[in-house]
């Protein structure tokens, strides 16, 4: 995703992408589009489903969520992706992480209610499909977000629950994918600390549109600065009061825009 072309030549791109829809050498993407999933899950499943998944990851990889970090930390980066017929592919990776002053409880009930996601994440579409998470931690949000440079996002992701000892662990599978525009995961870790939750996560992409892939330090930048945004809000909206509260979600986004 990572080419040395100035702005002007991936703003081009994004153009060009754009007005054509995106549909060139699309058959060729489709073909190896579930091999793709299939990497990213194994990728994330190492993670979520070994008991020493997070420790493990940790160890091998201590730069990615340093123990210490004040802040919004943010790594965006370009990645190589084995496929299982030995191919591989570049895809996005972002690793973040906040401290939230927050009990767990409190956490993971934000985490797990869709109907607040418009909100939080400031979204430009309702959130919820079908019925609430229960007592499973499994449910359906729709993600619908409007972002400059960008086709519309629209795609459906499907959440669970699991537990790595004290640490809290969310899955959001792509379900469905509106616009055919990225296959991804993600993975959500709580860790408690003391006076509150620190909390990690990884985003995994790979844009099915040649011309993204061809801009993809841009997409990077873009990625970058809304993840870092998402950070700011979570901490700002879930360490803020009891109660939840949509116009204090958009404080928190001016707030987070004016930093």
């Amino acid at each position: 995703m990572d080419y040395p072309f100035p702005g002007r030549v991936a703003t081009a791109w994004l153009v060009i992408g754009i007005l054509t829809g995106g549909s060139l050498l699309q058959a060729e993407e489709s073909s190896k589009i579930e091999l793709i999933r299939e990497a990213l899950a194994r990728r994330l499943d190492a993670i979520q489903w070994r008991a020493d998944g997070i420790e493990r990851f940790r160890g091998n990889h201590s730069d990615l969520f340093p123990r210490e970090e004040p802040g919004e930390w943010v790594r965006v980066r370009k990645e190589k992706l084995r496929l299982e017929n030995g191919k591989t592919v570049s895809i996005g990776a972002a690793y973040s992480q906040v401290f939230i002053s927050a009990p767990m409880e409190r956490v993971i009930r934000y985490l797990e209610t869709p109907a607040w996601f418009r909100d939080i994440y400031n979204l430009d579409g309702a959130a919820p499909l079908g019925e609430g998470p229960g007592d499973t931690g499994c449910f359906r949000a729709r993600i619908f977000k409007k972002i400059p440079l960008l086709p519309d996002q629209d795609f459906v992701l499907g959440f669970d629950r699991t537990w790595q000892g004290d640490m809290w662990v969310q899955r959001g599978r792509l379900v469905e994918d509106r616009k055919d525009f990225a296959v991804r995961d993600n993975l959500k870790i709580l860790e408690p600390r003391e006076g509150g939750v620190m909390y990690h996560e990884i985003s995994l992409i790979y844009p099915r549109r040649w011309w993204a892939r061809a801009a993809g330090s841009t997409f990077r930048r873009i990625m970058r600065k809304e993840v870092r945004n998402i950070l700011k809000v979570l901490r700002c909206v879930i360490s803020g009061g009891d109660e939840w509260e949509p116009r204090r979600a958009r404080t928190c986004w001016d707030e987070a825009r004016r930093d």
